[in-house]
């Protein structure tokens, strides 16, 4: 294929009907369906490199505009649906690849799409007219390059603009970059779309400005950046439906510069639904555990686990740029996981009464980092804790333990620190006893915050499962709707697949009756946990708790409301007790409670064993792991409240957005 025409919308050429609204070099199209309550970050960082190089560009957030076509709480629903289904991607697949073409796609496999409901038909059919009306208004900006950026189900939506942008002015330049284009999924979207001139993959700091430089200056002969493939010589791949593909790779992240979020506060103010915004920041790439040791289901580095970190001194300063410039008080990071080194270098800097902070975490922190954390106003986290069984989580490599996972809740728990958690199910090679283990044991951790539910596990492109599934005798294909909404490769969806499902036979495990059920029984418990702090929160105006309290008469108890619609249950203690519970904080071998009493903390080992009987029994302690650990909380702080999540929350009654808790 010859290399394209590198053109100029000009005066001349400017399409009929349109008025000039001012010219840029580049636009950036955001497209459905992204999250409406913050800007996109890559394009944001990629915006000032290509202002620092002398290029003007503008971000034109056109999810923004679709979300008031269709509906706040369509869009909503169509963004949180299960990211395989693509059900979001479904809704323009006919304005990506023509108006017969999921009929066609249907009538080949002698089925219908599995997932169809009569919102998405609606939705679908305004599509293709939107596009065209996004199509005509980037060409009011009369930009050279038109770039795509594209995570989660955006890809669909991307294709169709480049498809419209290239029938009214087929001289403009067109990229896609973002996760969906890394490594093979990059090339099989130019295999479909023989209108997208490259895809840039990977870290675009040097990559995206060297490429837009090329093609500004008509330079195209010289060689391609490393990361970037083009339409012109996709046929060397032919083929390939996996590789080492090159990408763009940042190792000084001190380099990367300060996102612009402009034009998305600009065009927000044009929205008629309220948002409550937030913003997106990064001071890590790759994954320091990933590094050592990949979960066995994560695929969300592509193909670079490489861990590189900003320094703190970078990094505050970026933190304290940004959130002065937009006037925004909540930040989201977007790191895979914290620097250990963060904890000690970094967010003691911070001022908590300033900002609401986000980041992922691992479970195994200490004490005195979570407190660090809540002090430094890092008061929501995800953990990663993903299951309360020691052996499921040996299974997916989490470097974690039930015992680990549960001091991690209580901690954050004690310090008005909300984790985002969810328990993960379905893995190959697992145990129905497992689950039944923890139905047993969460009724005992109700004063925790629960997970969001329970959610089979997911093979995903990049994760372990996906490149080596023999490992875990896996028959994989790609998830079955591909098949509906994209064109095949050499008779295949192999290439184009995020996600992946298992193919089940007569003999495996995943097809046994009795699975499904553990499933449902875990889930049943878990939804039981939820409720009860639906009502707590209803009854009480605060989440369950099981505090260690000490009142005015110097005499202490256990206040305990675990139970749903029961009252408080108040335990006087003595102080022998007390001392256990402290002890086991951590958790405590049974060997090392006799020390209890040689350090004269409890009477005799009769003693040690009435307190050990009266704490287990009520689960206020448990033995766990081989350990003794202590359930109780020793402080009850609030958790934060919903309205103050880092990434920006709805503040219109038109969604159905439920944070139940």
């Amino acid at each position: 294929m010859n290399k394209p025409e590198l053109g100029m919308l000009n005066e001349n050429n400017l399409p009929s009907g349109l008025n000039e609204v001012g010219s840029v070099d580049v636009v950036f199209a955001q497209m459905p369906y992204h999250a409406l309550t913050h800007p996109a970050l890559g394009p944001s960082i990629l915006k000032t490199c290509l202002h620092n190089v002398g290029i003007k560009s503008r971000i034109n957030y056109y999810y923004l505009k679709f979300a008031q076509i269709i509906g706040l709480d369509r869009y909503c629903q169509m963004l949180n649906s299960k990211s395989e289904t693509l059900k979001g991607e479904w809704t323009f697949a006919r304005s990506a690849f023509g108006s017969t073409f999921l009929t066609d796609r249907e009538n080949d496999i002698g089925d219908q799409y599995p997932y169809i409901s009569q919102e998405m038909v609606e939705i679908e059919h305004l599509t293709s007219g939107w596009i065209m009306q996004v199509a005509r208004d980037i060409l009011r900006y009369r930009p050279r390059i038109l770039i795509a950026s594209s995570m989660f189900q955006q890809n669909l939506a991307c294709l169709a603009l480049i498809k419209a942008v290239k029938s009214i002015s087929p001289q403009i330049i067109t990229v896609m970059g973002g996760p969906n284009t890394d490594g093979v999924l990059g090339l099989a979207l130019l295999r479909r779309c023989n209108l997208l001139d490259f895809i840039c993959t990977g870290d675009g700091e040097v990559t995206l400005p060297e490429l837009c430089i090329s093609i500004l200056n008509r330079q195209l002969n010289t060689e391609l950046p490393v990361g970037v493939y083009a339409q012109y010589n996709v046929q060397d791949y032919k083929g390939m439906f996996e590789g080492d593909f090159p990408r763009g790779l940042l190792t000084d992240l001190d380099l990367s510069p300060y996102p612009d979020f402009s034009d998305y506060f600009e065009q927000l103010e044009d929205c008629s639904f309220l948002v409550k915004p937030g913003i997106l920041l990064e001071s890590s790439r790759g994954c320091w555990w990933g590094q050592r040791k990949q979960c066995t289901f994560c695929g969300l580095n592509g193909t670079s686990m490489s861990y590189r970190l900003k320094s703190p001194d970078h990094t505050l300063d970026m933190l304290k740029h940004t959130t002065a410039k937009y006037r925004i008080d909540k930040v989201f990071f977007v790191d895979n996981i914290l620097s250990k080194s963060y904890l000690d270098d970094f967010i003691p800097r911070l001022h908590p009464e300033q900002l609401s902070l986000f980041y992922e975490i691992k479970a195994n922190v200490s004490e005195s980092h979570i407190k660090t954390l809540a002090e430094g106003g890092v008061r929501f986290v995800q953990p990663g804790i993903e299951s309360l069984s020691t052996h499921l989580l040996k299974l997916m490599r989490k470097g974690s333990s039930t015992l680990v996972n549960i001091k991690c809740l209580r901690l954050c728990r004690e310090y008005g620190i909300r984790p985002n958690w969810s328990l993960l199910s379905s893995f190959p090679g697992e145990e129905l006893k497992w689950y039944q283990d923890m139905i047993d044991l969460m009724p005992k951790l109700f004063h925790l915050r629960p997970p969001d539910g329970i959610h089979p596990i997911r093979f995903d492109r990049f994760s372990p499962y996906v490149d080596n599934p023999k490992e875990w005798k896996l028959n994989l294909n790609p998830s079955d709707a591909y098949q509906y909404i994209y064109p095949p490769y050499q008779d295949s969806h192999v290439d184009i697949a995020r996600f992946f499902q298992h193919q089940v036979t007569k003999t495996d495990l995943f097809g046994k009756e009795s699975w499904h059920s553990v499933h449902w029984d875990t889930e049943a418990c878990v939804n039981e946990w939820i409720n009860t702090w639906i009502n707590s929160n209803k009854t009480n105006n605060s989440p369950p708790y099981l505090v260690i309290a000490l009142d005015e008469d110097d005499q202490w108890s256990i206040r305990d409301t675990r139970q749903i619609n029961t009252p408080e249950i108040i335990t006087p203690i003595d102080v022998a007790l007390v001392n256990l519970l402290q002890y086991c904080r951590d958790g405590k071998s049974p060997s090392l409670l006799p020390r209890l009493v040689t350090s004269g903390l409890l009477g005799d080992s009769r003693h040690l064993s009435q307190v050990l009987d009266l704490a287990c029994a009520n689960s206020w302690l448990i033995l766990v792991d081989g350990q003794y650990l202590t359930l109780a909380q020793n402080h009850n702080y609030a958790p934060p409240h919903p309205s103050c999540f880092p990434a920006g929350v709805y503040q219109s009654s038109d969604v159905k957005v439920h944070q139940l808790f």
